[in-house]
């Protein structure tokens, strides 16, 4: 019976090595747990402040988006009332010049078209070029 004494007393020392073996692997995971808790805390942390970064670039881009609408209507706006009183209108005022009897190179040198605007506007609006 001797050798069962030993024989348990082996198997608590082996239980006892497993519970310790446990017991370090535990606080081992606990460390590595607090550890990765601690890097997505601060990952996350920077990605708020790079999303309120992004939040505040967007509403300035938003901010400059209605500026230029504004300002876009303002100027076609101001197109409107410039045709009304004769001016911008190159179109117009060339083929008046061309029925006139401009020619090709006057329409190109004054109004700035190219030469096949001025061939659209000869075989639309007379051949006299």
């Amino acid at each position: 019976m001797p050798s069962t004494g030993i024989l348990v007393i082996a198997v608590g020392v082996v239980a006892l090595a497993a519970v310790v073996v446990l017991l370090a692997w535990q606080v081992t995971l606990a460390r590595r747990v607090r550890s990765l808790d601690a890097l997505v805390r601060t990952e996350l942390s920077q990605a708020r402040d790079e999303l309120l970064q992004v939040s505040a670039r967007a509403l300035r881009i938003e901010n400059q988006q209605l500026a230029i609408g504004e300002r876009l209507r303002q100027v076609a706006e101001r197109q409107g009332r410039l045709e009304l009183r004769g001016e911008g209108r190159p179109f117009e005022q060339a083929i008046e010049m061309l029925r006139g009897g401009a020619t090709r190179s006057e329409l190109v040198a004054r109004f700035g078209l190219s030469e096949s605007e001025v061939a659209l506007l000869v075989r639309m609006h007379g051949s006299r070029v």
